[in-house]
């Protein structure tokens, strides 16, 4: 029987990966857009569960990589508590404008703040697993 390239990264996977990475889905992937993902194989599988950030867009919406591209050109990250840039205050005063959106908001602009931060919980559930 001939080892499929899925099998292989799956290989690889519990060599390298810990358990505390659980596997919802015995899947792959490789490329995908819109609700298509392409897994290793070459098989083409319909994406019923939409990975985090892409459930309402698809995957690789013209427009996101579009903006993608945009933004890594000029900057792609550099710590925020070491070189302060513009983005990070226009993305911090969209949300704010999203929880107060009425003229009446009971919430002063002065008081509402943003932090804009990673969640590793994973990494802690891995050290512990």
């Amino acid at each position: 029987m001939e080892t499929k390239n899925s099998d292989t990264l799956f290989n690889w996977r519990r060599e390298v990966v810990t358990n505390g990475v659980g596997v919802f889905n015995p899947s792959t992937a490789v490329s995908a857009k819109g609700a298509i993902i392409t897994n290793a194989d070459g098989e083409e599988l319909i994406d019923f569960v939409g990975g985090i950030g892409v459930l309402n867009s698809g995957h690789c919406p013209e427009p996101v990589v579009k903006a993608i591209q945009e933004q890594a050109a000029k900057l792609i990250h550099t710590c925020f508590n070491v070189a302060t840039y513009s983005v990070y205050m226009e993305l911090a005063d969209e949300l704010i404008s999203l929880v107060c959106i009425s003229p009446q908001c009971v919430l002063p602009w002065h008081i509402l703040n943003v932090i804009l931060t990673k969640i590793i919980y994973k990494f802690n559930q891995s050290c512990v697993a």
